[in-house]
């Protein structure tokens, strides 16, 4: 004779009715039920009318549990039927765009990420549209016949080798990112990672700032500072307000002393952004480059808010000590700098009150390339990166051993050092030549002034 499995059981201990759902379960009779609290002992013996509260008879109570099971049976089906739902659906990749864009977008306006990121991901998307429009994001449509249909429609449409190589990875990008999100579920947005096969990576060349080229881009920026300083004073006498005055003419003279230490150090630029004085050592002539918590200001829906963080190395390279105590103009620069600063002033960037001038890199690249714009036939180069290229080959040029200027520079590989090297030897002297000797330049080394 079967067992009569039991719908509505109590538990004394901690006083509620449980409800047993065998309907949603699968196996043997004796396998375990779903069980779920439907109600109190006190909420099924009592019911509240207007007159207050009124104590049910036990048929009542009976009456009253079945329906609470009944109803709560009826949710359980529904959120099971949702996650069938979801588990056998398929995620289409136009879908998935719209995500990662609404995502990227967020990150946007809360000032995580630049806009230019955002337009290289929509040209790949755009492409990605036109040449294989929409599909389910499964494996057998991600094979090479279609990845070279999708290449080949980029090259039709004027994109270069290194534009190309880009929109693949951006596409790629993607799809990792939609593996590792989940939606209420829990389940993957995309169910497998996808393997995305790559076009071979197009060798760029790398573009360096002449000795000259330095040299021109450093009076620009002091010619800048000393005209905003010229005019702050003038404000100053007429009584203006002056805050926003400060405000442009600090941001010249943290450009100005970026542009200087990574002249001097061939540091990177993130390590000179998130350079806490800290780890500035005077005594014992050494600039330490690590890990730091970090706070800046970023806009979100037009308010200025203060946002936090922790900065790593370049892809997490172990930390390292650069030793300035031979530099003495780099040494006198910074003790000046922070005889000067502000007693609540936590970073080398910093704004004066302890939190970071610049929110990100894509901010500080965009107000040292203001100054690249100006000096004539500079070609296409990364405003800091260029420079810190030219301190590294100024270095091997004048006979530095490779891997003495790799440690001082954090080069992860040799071969990262020897390309600079290379580079040197394959302009015929040429580069060599425009070097130069800096401190046999006419360059005039004015005062610094504090705003």
């Amino acid at each position: 004779m079967p067992r009569i499995r039991k719908k509505i059981t109590k538990d004394c201990k901690r006083k509620v009715w449980i409800g047993h759902f065998h309907e949603l379960t699968t196996g043997s009779i004796r396998s375990n039920s779903i069980r779920r609290d439907i109600c109190s002992f006190d909420e099924a013996a009592f019911k509240t009318t207007s007159r207050g509260k009124k104590k049910r008879t036990d048929f009542e109570i009976a009456s009253f549990l079945t329906e609470l099971r009944e109803n709560k049976l009826k949710e359980l089906q529904a959120e099971k039927q949702g996650v069938e739902k979801s588990k056998n659906r398929s995620v289409f990749i136009y879908w998935l765009f719209e995500m990662y864009v609404e995502n990227l977008t967020a990150k946007i306006e809360s000032g995580q990420r630049a806009q230019n990121t955002l337009d290289k991901y929509n040209y790949a998307i755009r492409y990605y549209k036109d040449s294989l429009g929409d599909h389910p994001i499964e494996r057998r449509y991600f094979n090479d016949e279609k990845i070279s249909r999708f290449i080949s429609y980029m090259k039709k449409s004027g994109c270069n080798d290194r534009s190309v190589w880009n929109y693949c990875i951006s596409i790629k990008s993607i799809l990792n990112w939609g593996y590792d999100q989940f939606d209420e579920n829990d389940n993957r947005y995309v169910t497998d990672l996808i393997k995305f096969p790559l076009p071979t990576k197009p060798k760029s060349k790398m573009v360096l700032y002449t000795t000259e080229e330095v040299l021109a881009l450093e009076n620009e920026i002091l010619k800048e500072y000393r005209e905003g300083y010229a005019k702050l004073q003038k404000l100053k006498k007429q009584g203006s307000l002056l805050s926003r005055h400060k405000r442009e003419l600090l941001g010249v003279l943290l450009v100005y002393k970026a542009f200087f230490l990574i002249k001097n150090t061939a540091m990177r630029e993130g390590e000179t952004l998130f350079l806490p004085y800290e780890h500035i050592n005077l005594d014992r002539g050494e600039i330490e480059i690590k890990g730091v918590d970090y706070v800046s200001r970023s806009r979100l829906n037009g308010t200025v808010a203060l946002k936090g963080g922790h900065w790593e190395p370049k892809g997490n390279k172990v930390y390292r000590t650069v030793d300035i105590s031979e530099n003495k103009q780099l040494l006198d620069f910074l003790r000046w700098d922070i005889e000067n600063k502000s007693p609540k002033e936590k970073f080398y960037m910093g704004n004066g009150q302890g939190v970071l001038f610049f929110a990100n890199t894509p901010m500080f690249t965009r107000a040292m390339r203001k100054y690249v714009y100006r000096v004539p036939n500079i070609g296409k180069v990364k405003p800091f990166h260029s420079l810190r290229g030219w301190a590294i080959t100024y270095l091997l040029a004048q006979g530095f051993p490779i891997a003495q200027v790799q440690d001082m520079v954090g080069h992860e590989d040799t071969k990262t050092t020897i390309g600079y090297w290379n580079l040197m030897k394959n302009a015929s002297g040429e580069l060599v030549g425009k070097l130069g000797v800096v401190e046999g330049t006419s360059l005039e080394k004015p005062e610094i002034f504090k705003p």
